[in-house]
């Protein structure tokens, strides 16, 4: 489903992280660290659906 719901440029694994979006963020979320963990999940969740 996540491929489906999310175009692939927009999906978690894209971050380059550089970090520009930190300094944006109202609830100083670290951003890039919160898509690494996205992707680490998808990843795994792809995984266990083979």
């Amino acid at each position: 489903g996540y491929d489906r719901s999310v175009p692939k440029l927009r999906q978690a694994s894209h971050c380059i992280g550089c970090d520009q979006c930190v300094s944006h963020c109202p609830q100083s979320i670290k951003i890039p660290q919160q898509l690494r963990r996205i992707d680490h999940f998808v990843e795994q969740l792809k995984q266990e659906t083979l």
